[in-house]
């Protein structure tokens, strides 16, 4: 790769990481982030790098709550870059970074290493789909990204002219570290698997040996799983049925109200809007080749099509969160575009580096970039209040301080309080009143949040919520109404000011 190709990766994969403060403020907001936190507080090791997530760190060591249904494999590479930079968010920027640069080359990779790989790769990484879930740190994030490096170095060793024992180890290690990550890593496995079969040039022996080696590490992943899932402290009761029913097509747990129309909906905006820049690309790309003359016809979009049915496989789950099947989209479209170029029949003429082309594709990617901050900007103003509200408490707030609502003068808010712990980070209780009594019985050291301004005390308040221009609320306005269609209590509803302050006593 020349000089002037890494230059624009790294400005790419540091654009992406800012682009990531439009999403969540920079302060880490979610569950993963507890489990950071803890592991740094605690002690990783203390904690048996288990997924302990108490808000605050409070009871961790008498009482500690273990996520249930996903594997800590997952957030041990952003927690290692979390804690060699003073666990501060600037190791989690870096982790988004190297993930962004590790996506892109491993789709450059797969495409053959060309010019039009590479500008597809940078387009990538720089989607409002792709960066937008990249806060959340989520376990089935990191086995879609991590899908990317691992889809690519699969391609390579089992489409070697000699495969001797040495390789078939490898490939054993590296699918059981894969495989080990979380669950959905089966899901990479089974668009991977119709790859390598429609390619042709990966011998049946092989792709035998793949599968069986796959189903196997990936199945008992999935078997572990979900017997966390299905013990009495994860909360899951019904049993398996219920657990199905829940995440597939039930009209239970996220499937409460769903309809198939409406996930659908939800799911085609989040990738269209998305993946948009990618998209266009491609299609013009597949436009001047004439893509649909490939030896076989469409049936170079199976890798695709088998990622668009995982995601409605489990329609109740990726429907409540649609922006969450970007990446496993994305990875099935990619693949599929892999399959494409070795089936077509016309390629286009091998493209001349002039600086006129130069400066047109630098422009391109700017567009791209723009368009990203356009729509991210849209769900900032979507979730600002929400954001606001957390970044008030996480930045005025030690992590051991005990967040107080008083319902006698914030019942609106006492009536959310069981949703803000794992947004704050914070251990917080519901008192009637901030009088002595009340209090007394609540950790120490405590700070009260109200929507009264208090007076006395007041540490701090949250910034005035500027809710979007109104061209932004009229686009949210018909989103909402049209294609989210969301259940009221799904989206938080908090005020636009709230204010911290330290009681008397």
């Amino acid at each position: 790769m020349r000089t002037d190709k890494i230059l624009i990766l790294l400005l790419v994969a540091v654009g992406t990481a800012w682009l990531t403060t439009w999403v969540d403020n920079g302060v880490g907001i979610g569950w993963t982030f507890s489990v950071l936190r803890n592991w740094e507080q605690f002690g990783f090791f203390n904690l048996h790098g288990k997924l302990v997530h108490n808000a605050g760190g409070f009871q961790v060591n008498t009482n500690p709550e273990i996520y249930a249904g996903h594997r800590a494999t997952s957030l041990y590479p952003a927690f290692l870059l979390y804690h060699l930079f003073g666990a501060t968010m600037w190791g989690c920027y870096l982790y988004y970074a190297l993930i962004a640069i590790l996506v892109a080359l491993s789709i450059w990779q797969l495409l053959g290493g060309t010019e039009r790989a590479f500008w597809l790769a940078v387009i990538a990484v720089l989607t409002p789909g792709y960066v937008r879930w990249q806060t959340t740190l989520d376990p089935n994030l990191v086995a879609v990204l991590f899908g990317f490096p691992f889809s690519a170095a699969i391609i390579w060793l089992l489409s070697r002219p000699t495969l001797k024992g040495i390789h078939w180890a490898v490939l054993l290690f590296i699918i059981l570290i894969y495989s080990s990550l979380n669950w959905t890593t089966v899901f990479v496995h089974g668009m991977l698997f119709v790859t390598l079969l429609l390619l042709g040039r990966v011998p049946a022996r092989r792709l035998m040996g793949y599968a069986g080696l796959a189903a196997a590490m990936a199945g008992f992943v999935i078997l572990i799983s979900i017997a966390s899932k299905m013990t009495p402290h994860a909360g899951t009761s019904g049993g398996l049925s219920t657990l199905l029913r829940s995440y597939g097509w039930g009209n239970e747990g996220y499937g409460i109200d769903l309809s198939t129309t409406t996930a659908c909906l939800r799911l085609a905006a989040a990738n269209v809007m998305g993946l948009l820049p990618a998209l266009i690309f491609l299609g013009w790309q597949f436009w001047r080749c004439q893509g649909w003359r490939a030896r076989g016809g469409w049936v170079f979009l199976l890798p695709a099509l088998v990622a668009v049915v995982e995601v409605l496989g489990m329609r109740n789950y990726f429907g409540h969160h649609p922006w969450m099947s970007v990446h496993f989209i994305l990875l099935g479209i990619i693949l599929a575009a892999v399959v494409w170029k070795e089936r077509a029949l016309t390629t286009a003429a091998p493209e001349v580096d002039d600086r006129a082309r130069i400066v047109f594709r630098l422009a391109g990617l700017a567009v791209a970039f723009t368009y990203g901050i356009l729509v991210l900007a849209m769900g900032y103003a979507h979730t600002e209040q929400e954001t606001n509200l957390v970044t008030l408490v996480q930045e005025h707030s030690a992590r051991d301080t005990t967040i107080v609502v008083c319902r006698n003068r914030d019942a609106d808010l006492a009536g959310i309080a069981l949703r803000l712990p794992e947004l704050f980070d914070r251990h917080l209780v519901v008192v009637t009143n901030d009088n002595d009594s009340s209090l007394a019985v609540v950790p120490t050291p405590r700070m009260i949040l109200t929507a009264v301004q208090p007076g006395a005390g007041t540490v701090a308040g949250t910034s005035q919520a500027s809710n979007g221009n109104p061209i932004q609320r009229a686009l949210l306005e018909w989103y909402s109404r049209f294609i989210a269609h969301r259940r009221p209590g799904d989206k938080l509803e908090v005020g636009d000011k709230y204010f911290l302050y330290m009681p008397a006593n």
